[in-house]
């Protein structure tokens, strides 16, 4: 039985049942009389008789009357007997009802919930929002306890996992309370991002819109503001209903939205207090880039899953000459020149889409090398505790046939490092340079060095100046004036699909593949499409991480986390975090406020102007920066929404929110919040 409030009342199905019971019973009790009527009437030959008429006999005693018919009855009753005439009274009304006679529970308490009257909900929304407004006027000093909320996505209605997370908070607050604190709970949410920029596209007709931008601008990226902006609008005032309709004691009417001109402006300082202290800088690095969304992510934003399949290659490199300086062995010397060169180098890579734009081949300093050779009769250069094709990782055995011949010569890393080979799809000499990176435990201990698709390629080709190529379009496809005539035939080729393959056949044509292995590893996906992604190096704004990682380590071991197993988990990710990428190349959210030389690109940053766009913005809501200038040109990036979010601890304290050491007592999230929200927020 469904209850006014959609719950399930067992006692309303009890009642149903006996009123059903009810019916039979009188359908027998009406049956029972038809019967009893029918045997009471005379037969037929006592109704003809003879005309004579016979003496009266003597009036007999009258007989005893038949025992009550006994009807079994499924449950326990106050009488287990029910006569004909009982049953006849309660057809008819005149007598207690079957129902009635059960023994059920009595409550003090109704158990059928009163129907609502439409006043009641709004009833109880204004009794929470009053309680929480008297327990902040109480005179009386007491402690104060402070909930920060972290801001969840305003991009849907509410559903289970906003129910879970408020009604924790919402426990803890109400105990406080009971223990006679003072406590200051204001609601938020994060306005922000691709998940509601996305949800704002398809929307041709979305009522509404904030000031932030004026109508005239028609353009399709402040359609998508506006709408994306209605959007966010509309997901509160739903999300916040529903959270006032659960009783959740809280600031809720005064809550705080990452896109509200306060919210936006303090934001805008924040950076230009970064910039000021050196911790933020523009740089060509290799990124983490999703193609599905058309931006970079930062560390936060992946996910990644342990069934990524990928072909991995063993591609020879050819070994052109050594360094004068090495001290080799006479067979690796005699390599046969620059023209037919008879020693490669044997690479493993699991991304063959990145060869086209290999700059080097690493060894590991330390380590040892053995020449061996292939049943094709040439030599390859690999390191000697490796066991062979085969097994995945790069080595294991076995390996489809393809043997090695024992070691021909044995050598140390120093003498390959200095040496050059010709690059696999021209005739460039690449150098062979030393590198920490590269172990024994994983490939051939030769590693393919990309700069622009890996970052310790990167921080490689910086201390040795390499060439940093990129051939990758923002779509993930192979182009761009990094491509070269002779690659024109991966030009459109998706990298991570069908490039990757044409990049194997490339090099099976040019006798350079001696073998491939299907490989599932884990691999880093888009956490809002589900798509795999890639590194690639573009021009974005990154925040030092390195810079503040001691000071957040410090100020970490003053929180408790809990449970306490989970501790080390973010200490682990704040202490790994190389560099936090904070741009994004979407149009809804927070602009960078940066401006560009048109001739040359360069950043050119002023403090002041940053400093008046924020009073700008809070005075007006408008996030528009009107420039005409011949040679500058604004930035058309956005912050990273996890910045927007990061920084609502800030908010928290101007709005008196926190307690007398500007800190929250408590912060209730997910565990995935230790590598977004809880790290963020720690960072700035």
């Amino acid at each position: 039985s469904a209850t006014a409030g959609g719950g399930f009342d067992p006692f309303a199905s009890l009642g149903g049942l006996t009123s059903d019971l009810d019916a039979s019973l009188a359908s027998l009790a009406t049956s029972l009389t038809v019967k009893q009527s029918a045997a009471a009437k005379p037969g037929p030959a006592a109704a003809s008789g003879n005309s004579t008429a016979q003496p009266a006999a003597p009036a007999a005693a009258p007989a005893a009357a038949p025992a009550p018919a006994r009807i079994r009855t499924p449950v326990l009753t106050r009488s287990p007997t029910y006569n004909i005439a009982h049953l006849q009274a309660c057809a008819t009304g005149q007598a207690m009802s079957y129902r009635a006679s059960l023994n059920l529970p009595k409550f003090a308490i109704p158990v059928r919930r009163p129907a609502r009257s439409p006043s009641t909900p709004s009833g109880l929304r204004r009794l929470w929002a009053e309680a929480y407004a008297w327990q902040l006027r109480d005179g009386r000093p007491r402690q104060v306890f402070s909930l920060h909320d972290g801001p969840p996505y305003a991009n849907g209605k509410p559903h289970v996992g906003h129910a879970l997370n408020k009604v924790l908070k919402d426990s803890v607050s109400r105990y406080q309370l009971l223990r006679g604190r003072q406590v200051r709970f204001r609601l938020g949410w994060d306005c922000h991002g691709l998940p509601i920029e996305l949800k704002a596209k398809p929307t041709q007709s979305a009522a509404g819109s904030d000031s932030a931008e004026p109508a005239a601008d028609c353009s399709p990226a402040n359609q998508i503001r506006q709408r994306a902006r209605a959007f966010a609008d509309q997901c509160i005032a739903e999300q916040r209903l529903a959270f006032q309709h659960w009783g959740v004691l809280s600031a809720s009417a005064e809550h705080y939205e990452t896109k509200s001109p306060g919210y936006v402006a303090r934001q805008l300082l924040a950076f230009d207090r970064l910039h000021s202290l050196g911790l933020v800088y523009r740089s060509f690095l290799p990124v983490h880039w999703s193609d599905s969304s058309a931006t970079a992510l930062a560390e936060a934003e992946l996910v990644y899953r342990d069934d990524h399949r990928s072909d991995s290659a063993f591609v020879l490199m050819p070994l052109i000459r050594l360094s004068a300086d090495a001290s080799a062995p006479e067979a690796l010397r005699d390599s046969g020149g620059e023209q037919q060169p008879r020693h490669h180098l044997l690479v493993w890579t699991t991304t063959p889409w990145t060869l086209p734009a290999n700059a080097a081949v690493a060894v590991g300093p330390g380590m040892r090398y053995s020449l061996r050779r292939l049943p094709d009769g040439r030599t390859v250069v690999v390191a000697a505790s490796w066991p062979g094709f085969g097994g995945g990782g790069g080595g294991g055995g076995g390996g489809g046939g393809v043997e090695l011949g024992e070691p021909l010569a044995e050598f140390p890393a120093d003498a390959l490092i200095g040496a050059t080979y010709r690059h696999p799809f021209s005739n460039a000499e690449c150098p062979v340079l030393p590198s920490d990176h590269v172990t024994e435990d994983k490939g051939t201990g030769l590693v393919h060095v990309a700069p622009a698709h890996g970052r310790e390629d990167f921080q490689l080709g910086i201390k040795f100046k390499l060439p940093l190529v990129s051939m990758v379009t923002e779509a993930g496809r192979f182009g761009g004036p990094g491509l070269s005539e002779s690659l024109e035939e991966l030009n459109g080729r998706h990298c991570l699909t069908e490039g990757s393959g044409a990049v194997l056949d490339l090099l099976r044509r040019r006798s350079l593949l001696a073998h491939t292995e299907a490989l599932v590893h884990s691999y880093p996906y888009d956490w809002r499409t589900g798509r795999p992604v890639m590194l690639r190096a573009s021009s974005q704004w990154f925040l030092d991480t390195a810079g503040l990682r001691d000071r957040a380590l410090t100020a970490l071991d003053t929180v408790r986390i809990l449970p306490d197993r989970e501790a080390g988990a973010m200490r682990a990710f704040v202490a790994a975090r190389p560099y936090w990428c904070i741009s994004r190349q979407r149009v809804h959210g927070v602009p960078i406020p940066v401006l560009y030389d048109e001739s040359t690109g360069d950043p050119v940053y002023d403090s002041q102007l940053t400093r008046r766009f924020a009073e700008h913005v809070a005075e007006t809501g408008q996030r528009r920066l009107l420039l005409r200038h011949r040679r500058l040109k604004k930035s058309g990036d956005i912050f990273d929404i996890w910045m927007d979010s990061g920084l609502s601890w800030a908010v928290a304290g101007e709005a008196g929110d926190l307690d007398a050491d500007g800190q929250a007592s408590l912060c209730v999230e997910g565990q995935d919040q230790f590598r977004g929200w809880f790290s963020s927020s720690l960072l700035l």
